[in-house]
């Protein structure tokens, strides 16, 4: 009897383990992206014309990397503390959530705060009072428990408030260790200020849409080549930093594919697209067009040129691009020989790969050759 009572007693412990099981599984198979995208710009004493631009790049660059965004501009303090409550209540678990803020911000005593249009602060005591707390967000993310929670701060601005000078310049870091997951990025390092630029959106902000949008960049390279660029543009005045407590699965913005499918349309061939037509008897049956060959890349340093065709990639016949990308990414750090034919010649070319992306845009046969869709 007391046997079967202990197993009746444990029934009900192994269903709700099995039903927390399902309901984690399901989480993940349904994870989202999703940002929320703030551009602040008309303050009244020290207008940020390119905020609006930043915003509107940002937000069209996300969704072009797929995430669902949120973008606002010009916000008062209540409709930015809103905002942010309603991107934390659209998070679940197992979600990447991306916030940026471009605009004016703060640090008093260590806390950081973006400050909102229309605030009236005369003294540095204020400011808390009458700006948002950066903090606030990557509460809403933790209580979401959002997988990957990647913070931007475009708003290390000088003082935006000519009334008082005690504020410290720039923002303070903000420890990513205390959500486990995060990526802090600021355009500025500590206690130092942003540059606007004189382009139509902020120096940080333009280089870092542009990395954003490079194939096979883990968002570690993302922000290295983005501080590369912005201490260049500003003779190293400016140096961006990150705070991070990634780990895991490496994290990109732009599908670390090792190549790209063409999906330009294209009614007849360019005169350097190589010499290969339908009635050549010796041209193979199977494989793909190679449409493009990013310049330094690693499939041009192994020698692919724009024209061949990409018979196979160790011994395995090419003909969609989801084969290639398996393959690539299953031989990271191993050599792979690549069959590739061009003008009546077949040539073999070995590379290897040390990330995903090789940099190599392909086109299916049935659809290139002699240059028009079926």
């Amino acid at each position: 009897m007391r046997r079967q009572r202990n197993r009746e007693k444990i029934r009900p412990l192994r269903t709700l383990v099995f039903v927390m099981t399902v309901l984690s599984l399901t989480s993940a198979a349904h994870a989202g992206k999703y940002a929320l995208v703030i551009g602040n710009g008309s303050y009244a004493e020290v207008p940020l014309p390119v905020s609006e631009n930043d915003a509107d790049v940002m937000a069209s660059t996300l969704r072009s990397l797929g995430f669902s965004v949120s973008k606002e501009t010009d916000m008062n303090q209540r409709d930015m503390k809103q905002a942010i409550r309603d991107f934390g209540n659209s998070l679940s678990r197992g979600d990447t959530a991306l916030f940026y803020f471009s605009g004016h911000g703060a640090q008093v005593n260590g806390m950081n705060y973006l400050i909102p249009i229309g605030a009236d602060i005369r003294s540095e005591d204020e400011v808390g009072n009458e700006s948002v707390p950066a903090d606030m967000v990557l509460a809403k993310m933790k209580s979401a428990g959002s997988a990957v929670n990647i913070i931007i701060l475009d708003a290390c601005r000088n003082n935006p408030f000519k009334g008082f000078k005690s504020m410290s310049q720039g923002l303070a870091p903000m420890s990513a260790a205390a959500v486990r997951g995060t990526y802090i990025t600021y355009a500025a390092a500590d206690g130092a200020v942003a540059y606007t630029g004189t382009g139509s959106t902020s120096i940080y902000t333009k280089h870092l849409v542009k990395f954003m949008k490079t194939p096979g960049l883990r968002i570690e390279d993302v922000f290295k080549r983005v501080r590369e660029s912005v201490m260049a543009d500003t003779s190293e005045k400016q140096i961006p930093f990150e705070s991070s407590s990634l780990t895991g699965k490496d994290f990109y913005f732009a599908d670390g594919s090792a190549v790209r499918l063409s999906e330009k349309p294209i009614e007849t061939f360019p005169s350097d697209i190589g010499k290969g037509k339908k009635d050549d008897s010796d041209m193979p049956e199977h494989g793909m067009w190679v449409m493009e060959v990013e310049s330094g890349s690693e499939a041009e340093n192994a020698g692919f040129l724009k024209g061949q065709i990409l018979i196979s990639i160790n011994e395995e016949v090419i003909e969609k691009v989801d084969t290639a990308n398996r393959i690539i990414a299953n031989n990271v750090g191993s050599k792979i020989n690549a069959l590739l034919w061009i003008d009546g010649k077949k040539i073999t070319v070995t590379v290897t790969p040390k990330k995903r992306y090789i940099g190599i845009t392909l086109c299916q046969l049935t659809r290139c050759i002699d240059g028009k869709y079926p």
